[in-house]
């Protein structure tokens, strides 16, 4: 496990304190882990970061009823055309969502 031993005090002014807040908040993170993430070249467009994870979330959801309709269809040898298409068309819209935002 990596220790972290050496403690670093430095100032800010009340603007780069405020924005140093809110990007830790924005990536979900502390904002030690936020600085260490600069230092270390990770990536930093949070908003970004946020916005995919929120498309990874839909796109498990979709996945979830995909697998329901398929147990349905594999228990009762019946498809459910509607619901697989309408969860399809949601699928292919995210997935070009999450394209355009990777571009």
């Amino acid at each position: 496990m990596k220790t972290r031993q050496i403690i670093k005090n430095f100032r800010v002014d009340p603007y780069e304190n405020r924005m140093l807040k809110e990007k830790a908040r924005e990536s979900n993170s502390t904002e030690a882990d936020f600085l260490r993430n600069c230092i270390l070249n990770r990536n930093t467009d949070y908003v970004l970061r946020k916005e995919i994870l929120d498309i990874l979330y839909e796109l498990r959801k979709i996945g979830t009823n995909i697998n329901q309709i398929a147990h349905i269809a594999n228990s009762t040898s019946q498809i459910m055309d509607n619901k697989y298409e309408a969860n399809y068309k949601e699928l292919m819209k995210i997935v070009e969502e999450l394209k355009e935002k990777l571009r």
